[in-house]
């Protein structure tokens, strides 16, 4: 993500730019809204970072495992540590959002057709070297 000014800004000023900021993702009340406020707001590289931190957080809570995070996000180790820990201490709120809108039942066929995809993903084709190769083939398709 961005870098944050090493310049002090009074706590008021703070609270009442997170408050706008709450307000703004409160206006954002469907997907038309929210695509074109994420994409006014944010750079394609903080999209990016920000929708793998909540698909990890949202694997994590459907209780895939670190290398089945890996593998399907192409990400770190570290990075699904990171997410883990955090979503361990000071994430309540977000599971909670997840779990709501996994139990939601105009999101029920998206969230099944999204599982199965993971499940073919992650099952192997062949077995030995040549599990790798069409592995890597299918995830050139997408």
């Amino acid at each position: 993500m961005s870098q944050i000014s090493k310049k002090h800004v009074n706590n008021k000023v703070t609270e009442r730019v997170f408050e706008i900021f709450v307000d703004f993702l409160i206006a954002v009340n469907n997907p038309e809204k929210a695509e074109i406020f994420l994409n006014n707001l944010l750079t394609s590289t903080e999209k990016v970072v920000l929708a793998k931190r909540l698909s990890i957080a949202f694997l994590l809570v459907n209780g895939y495992s670190t290398e089945q995070i890996k593998y399907l996000l192409r990400v770190s180790s570290q990075t699904v540590w990171t997410v883990k820990t955090w979503l361990s201490h000071e994430g309540k709120g977000l599971v909670k959002i997840i779990n709501e809108i996994r139990n939601n039942k105009k999101n029920k066929l998206t969230m099944k057709m999204f599982f199965i995809m993971l499940e073919e993903l992650l099952t192997p084709i062949y077995t030995g070297h040549w599990d790798r190769v069409q592995r890597k083939k299918r995830w050139q398709k997408y």
